[in-house]
């Protein structure tokens, strides 16, 4: 029995000190991806910075979202976020895809599309809000019609397919939305004009209800095959 413990033990503590190593390794690849973008300011200006710094925390937030899908990882991106992911958004006409953290607040509207808690679920009674007006990735959702296809996967596994109705211009305290409404919706949320500062008053919104089965089929049917 001593044997065991002792064992148990070793176990234990080699399991912590691989987790330990795994966390450093991860963070000194951040580190070393983050000097490589300094660098490419220094060299090309601070545009190369904030594109560059986009496209790795955007990678690492879709790395996140397919391992916590799969029944792996807490769902930060990197061990010392402070936040989740939530779910992913896809426009499927547009083949365009971009994983959603939990909570809107200045941390998470700085790394990209967030899901407003106050609001509905994706896919519950109301209306779930999903906004990325600092994130200038984003701005695609100026690029959808109504008719399209958005796709939402949650974290939990579940997905949602929702029909675009309209898109329209808007202040931010009176956009009109009603979180708590009768039916299944979505609003997804984006700076106005898309070049313009992210902490202006105006809002580019799309409004989309809840598919249909029939909806959902083909949706299914013609997403884009790794």
């Amino acid at each position: 029995g001593q044997d065991r413990r002792y064992g148990d033990h070793r176990s234990m503590t080699s399991a912590t000190r691989t987790g330990k190593v795994g966390t450093l390794l991860l963070r000194a690849a951040f580190l070393a991806v983050f000097a490589g973008v300094v660098v490419a300011a220094t060299l090309y200006g601070g545009s190369a910075l904030d594109q560059t710094r986009g496209r790795v925390e955007h990678l690492l937030l879709d790395r996140s979202f397919d391992r916590l899908i799969a029944g792996n990882g807490d769902g930060k991106p990197w061990p010392w976020a402070g936040f989740t992911v939530k779910a992913r958004v896809t426009s499927l006409r547009l083949n365009e895809s971009q994983v959603v953290i939990s909570g809107v607040t200045g941390k998470t509207l700085a790394v990209g599309p967030a899901w407003l808690a106050s609001s509905a679920e994706p896919g519950d009674e109301g209306t779930a809000i999903i906004a990325a007006p600092r994130d200038p990735n984003f701005t695609w959702i100026r690029n959808i019609l109504p008719g399209d296809l958005i796709k939402v996967e949650r974290a939990d596994g579940k997905v949602f397919n929702f029909r675009a109705i309209r898109s329209r211009v808007v202040r931010w305290d009176n956009n009109e939305i009603d979180t708590a409404g009768p039916g299944q919706h979505l609003a997804l949320v984006s700076r106005w004009p898309f070049g313009g500062p992210p902490d202006g008053p105006m809002r580019y919104i799309v409004d989309a209800d809840i598919a249909t089965e029939h909806d959902s089929v083909v949706a299914n049917l013609s997403r884009p095959r790794s």
